[in-house]
């Protein structure tokens, strides 16, 4: 095994890697990312799926077990308007903690 770079990524092991075209499993030793060769074409460390499979699950109009997807809505908050409004508060919290701790302060002094 060869140990790779330290990884600049919060993953820690990797299963398997795909996209809409390919599906390949990890059959390494290790799953740990730092000792992972990514060489996605040497099959004795990634496994393929098989094309008709992926085809069978992916193509247009093969249908799944999962009920659909709800429509994608637009948000109801407007984010600029929480974000000032959110920001007033926390500026009045800081603020009030500073007082407070001013008093408590000049009463032990």
């Amino acid at each position: 095994m060869v140990e790779q770079p330290r990884p600049l990524y919060p993953y820690r092991t990797i299963g398997c890697i795909f996209n809409d075209k390919r599906f390949l499993a990890n059959c390494q030793p290790s799953d740990s990312v730092e000792l992972c060769v990514f060489d996605l074409n040497d099959e004795s460390r990634w496994k393929p799926m098989s094309e008709e499979a992926i085809k069978s699950v992916c193509a247009p109009g093969s249908t799944t077990s999962l009920p659909p997807f709800p429509p994608l809505c637009s948000s109801l908050v407007d984010a600029a308007a929480e974000s000032n409004d959110i920001e007033l508060q926390l500026r009045v919290f800081v603020s009030e903690h500073r007082k407070e701790s001013l008093l408590h302060i000049k009463k032990h002094t």
